[in-house]
Order: C-alpha cells, then structure tokens, then sequence
C-alpha cells in the first residue's frame, strides 16, 4: 500500500470537516484500532485523531487493513485537503453529495463524499485509478453534550457488493436514536439495489451491532454496523456497514444530521 494512501486516510481522519485549515502541514495524532480483518487483507477500523486541539473520531474499510494502520500511527504531519473545494454534484436528506480529484503525492485519486450540511460529518469513498483500489472514510468532529430522550437523523447512504460494484449506490436513511435506559439506534435505509435495517446499541457517543441486515434482492445476509455520533448535541451521525461473511462482500456507510 502505498505511503500516499494511508496519509490521505490520515487527512481524512482530521480534515474532512469543515473549518480545516488546508495551507500547510498539521501536527496529527491518530489512534487506529482493527475491528474486522475480511480474508482478502482488507478490513474495518475506528480512527481518533487529534490536531491543533480537536478530536475527530470515524470509522475506514480499506485495502491491506494492517499495513495501512501501521502507517496511519506513524504519521506525524499531513498537509490537509479542503473538502469544499470539490464541486456539490447532488444534494440528499441534511446532505451535500462532493465529486472530484485530488493530488496526493503524485497520486492522483477519485473523491465522492457525502458531508452534513453544517460540515460537521462525512462520508468519503477515495478511488487510486492507477491500482483500482478503493476505501471508505467516515470521520466528524467528536460528540458533546450528548442529549436525553430521542432524536431522528435521516441522510445519505451507500451500499455495494465489492464482487460486481465498482462504488457504493447512493440512496438514503432515517434513524431514531434513544438516549435514556438501555439507549439504542435503529436504522433502516435502502438504495436502489439494496436495504438494510437493524438495531444497535448506544455506549457514549459510539454504537455499534453485529446482527444488521443487507438485503440484495435475493434474501438478507447478517451484517454489522459502526458508527458515531458527531457535534454539539450529538447533532450528526455517520459510520460503516458490513455483511459477516468472511469476505465482507458487501460493504458501505452512512451520514446524516438530526432532522
């Protein structure tokens, strides 16, 4: 795996909000933990980073998982891009859909995000052409001031099946989240190939389950979810979906903002 690529996971990590300043190299420290190794070398992981005083925390499924975590922890610096700079192709539920390239190094790799109209959230898929290689990031400034009761997300999703989709099919979700007793998250979304629903539960700002499920049409396939919440009053949320199997073949994610 190339250098270039785990420092852009780096920037994605820290930078994809809004706000970041992108005119020259940020001291970055990023914390990667593994979260599921698919038999291809690919996998899931969750990455804290803190630069000039923030924490962003968010979920990567990438190519070569363990070569590109080392890597990740042992990136001191990145010079980061600036997300608004790519053109807003579509819109979708609290959301601004971005398209573009972007020179990493030499590299120069295929951008579509989806962030949360208040830049809080985001949800990148980076393409190398060269190599055909592609990984997914979801990232957003750390949750405070979790709330009580219950609050209603909706935003973009998307879905692939990485033996015959060459990227994640967009299409959207809703969620409600129940911050008291026993606080859980159910999400149901769907695009135009694909649904997925399920439940999961709720530990600070974080959440995660291991018995979602991915439809395709030809019956459902048990799945997992990762996500977060992000922002003052856990305003928005985003994270990553993927089937059990051994070989996660199918694979997305999702974000959104409380409607």
């Amino acid at each position: 795996m190339k250098k270039s690529i785990a420092l852009l996971l780096s920037v994605a990590a820290v930078s994809a909000c809004g706000g970041s300043d992108s005119s020259g190299e940020q001291s970055v420290s990023v914390d990667a933990t593994p979260i599921r190794l698919f038999s291809d070398a690919s996998g899931v992981a969750r990455l804290v980073a803190v630069s000039n005083g923030e924490v962003t925390t968010g979920y990567v499924i990438t190519p070569e998982l363990t070569a590109v975590l080392a890597e990740i922890e042992s990136t001191s610096e990145v010079t980061p891009f600036d997300i608004e700079s790519l053109s807003i192709v579509d819109t979708g539920p609290n959301t601004n859909i971005r398209s573009g390239a972007i020179s990493v190094e030499g590299s120069v790799l295929n951008v579509l995000a989806a962030t949360t109209t208040d830049e809080d959230a985001a949800l990148v898929l980076f393409e190398e052409p060269s190599s055909g290689l592609t990984f997914l990031v979801t990232e957003g400034y750390q949750a405070t001031n979790i709330p009580s009761g219950t609050a209603s997300y909706s935003g973009v999703l998307g879905l692939q099946n990485i033996l015959f989709d060459a990227e994640p099919e967009l299409g959207t979700f809703t969620a409600t989240a129940g911050f008291d007793a026993s606080p859980s998250i159910t999400l149901t979304g769907s695009t135009t190939s694909y649904t997925v629903n399920g439940t999961a539960s709720i530990s600070g700002s974080s959440f995660s389950s291991n018995s979602m499920t991915i439809n395709d049409g030809s019956g459902p396939t048990g799945a997992s979810m990762n996500g977060d919440f992000h922002g003052s009053g856990a305003n928005s949320v985003a994270g990553v979906i993927y089937s059990n199997d051994a070989s996660g073949e199918f694979r997305g994610g999702f974000v959104g903002s409380q409607d």
